[in-house]
């Protein structure tokens, strides 16, 4: 709510808890996953979730619908960005099936020509595909994700109402439209999620996988450099790291593990100034974003090298190092 006339800005957040807080992290082996079994798919149908998927096996896929007699009726690859919370979307309706990530239509999530439309008493699998129902799981198969949430609803979404939930970032279900299941998380009961609809089976969460707080999953990431945690400078000129004073060896090889964010138009990670030259070493940083990066910096004999992911990327040069000593190291300004 905004009211009308300057500095009166009220934002009020929206609560999840009811929606579940919790996010189940599957770690990409075939021992762990999330099973509904003896579930039968509505006619028509919209499945949604909010999916935050990391690198792992080679040929994964984060759903599967299997029947007797068809172990593929339903197969969905999970989408190719990584490291950040996706809403996924899958439609079908009339032997049509469509596919959507944040919105958009994604037809790389698509395997095989969607669901069979046949069939009943199947099992829906999270994080693997099946070779038989509910079962039958291959490692390079799994997928390394982390669930949210799961709905789905009993009507095809038109293309117009995927765009709208997909605004929505992480979303309580529709109420405006029918569920067959909508099952969150919360981690109080480990080994199943929780349906608020009340129309859907119990949905099992298989071999004790780990659970995240789902607000916070974003920046704790398994890469992190340790369960420790990492400093998470926001952008500002009032937050950052310092080393005063510091001098340099002769030669020197600078190593660190950055996890850069969307931030203000022209940054720098690394700084080094001394009082002659307030520029004597400074780095841009990695133009990746959102996944961790290890950064490499060397100097020796007049000659500075730039680094990322043990590539020469020289987008983080700015200057190289001046060759002077007893100023200060500066991190994030």
């Amino acid at each position: 709510q905004a009211n009308n006339y300057y500095g009166a800005v009220e934002y009020r957040l929206v609560s999840r808890t009811t929606c579940g807080s919790a996010a189940v992290q599957l770690p990409g082996t075939p021992s762990k996953y999330i099973v509904a079994s003896g579930w039968a798919l509505p006619a028509s149908f919209t499945v949604e979730a909010r999916l935050f998927v990391r690198a792992g096996p080679r040929d994964p896929y984060w759903l599967s619908y299997a029947v007797s007699g068809n172990d593929n009726c339903f197969l969905s690859r999970p989408p190719g960005t990584l490291l950040q919370w996706i809403t996924v979307h899958i439609t079908y309706s009339a032997g049509t099936t469509t596919y959507y990530s944040n919105g958009e239509v994604d037809d790389t999530l698509r395997y095989g020509s969607g669901y069979c439309g046949g069939g009943s008493g199947g099992a829906l699998v999270l994080g693997q595909d099946q070779d038989r129902v509910g079962g039958g799981f291959q490692g390079h198969q799994s997928a390394a994700m982390d669930v949210a949430y799961l709905y789905i609803y009993s009507t095809a979404f038109e293309s117009a109402k995927v765009a709208a939930r997909a605004m929505l970032g992480a979303a309580c279900p529709a109420s405006s439209e029918p569920l067959a299941a909508a099952w969150v998380f919360d981690g109080a009961v480990p080994t199943q999620g929780t349906d608020i609809s009340g129309n859907g089976p119990t949905l099992s969460v298989v071999g004790a996988p780990a659970y995240a707080p789902y607000s916070h999953l974003p920046t704790c990431a398994s890469t992190a450099p340790s369960a420790k945690g990492a400093v998470q400078l926001i952008g500002t000129t009032s937050r950052y790291m310092i080393a005063n004073p510091w001098s340099w060896p002769a030669a020197f090889t600078v190593e660190a593990r950055i996890f850069v964010r969307p931030g203000s138009s022209d940054p720098y990670w690394l700084s080094y100034a001394v009082s002659s030259n307030t520029n004597c070493f400074l780095s841009r940083p990695p133009r990746t974003q959102l996944q961790w990066i290890t950064v490499h910096i060397t100097y020796s004999a007049g000659t500075t090298k730039f680094y990322s992911n043990g590539a020469p990327d020289d987008t983080l040069r700015w200057s190289g190092y001046c060759g002077r000593q007893g100023g200060a190291l500066v991190l994030g300004q």
